[in-house]
């Protein structure tokens, strides 16, 4: 307790022990709840890894060869990291799949809007006929221009208290 300028704040709760003893069991049971759930479509997308790694496989090849090339350098580098980087892709094998299904899908499709592109590039680059047209440019007289500017500062009055 807290005694503050004549008040008294308590922080305990208002439940009975009985109350608190079953908030506290049913929370853990909602959790429990929640792992067995992410357990489960942890389970059934690991099953079906292997379909992400086909189509990603038929998508775009490259994608997954550049994946174990780099798993492999990881190894040559350090046996030890590779090893780890090798068992968390293996824990994590689900998410791996269908992070490479995605990234196949990406480079298949902006890879066609990257050819289209370059090949819209190479058609702007052409070089495009074209006629000179001459066009006058008028003369001007510096005389009249003088005159003219000379007419309007005589013209306002306000200019004459600072020449």
């Amino acid at each position: 307790m807290n005694m503050l300028n004549g008040r008294i704040y308590s922080y305990g709760s208002q439940g009975s022990f009985l109350q608190r003893f079953l908030g506290t069991l049913i929370f853990l049971l909602i959790v429990a709840v929640c792992f067995y759930l992410f357990y489960q479509i942890y389970v059934l997308l690991f099953y079906a890894s292997p379909v992400f790694i086909i189509a990603s496989l038929i998508i775009n090849p490259k994608i997954v060869s550049n994946h174990l090339k780099m798993i492999g350098k990881s190894f040559q580098q350090n046996p030890l990291a590779g090893l780890l980087e090798l068992g968390l892709q293996i824990i994590g094998l689900p998410i791996v799949s269908i992070g490479l299904l995605i990234k196949a899908w990406a480079y298949k499709k902006f890879g066609q809007i990257k050819e289209e592109m370059e090949a819209q590039s190479a058609h702007d680059n052409a070089y495009t006929q074209y006629e000179e047209v001459k066009t006058e440019t008028p003369v001007l007289d510096n005389n009249n221009l003088y005159a003219s500017e000379n007419k309007t500062k005589s013209s306002n009055s306000y200019d004459d208290l600072f020449e």
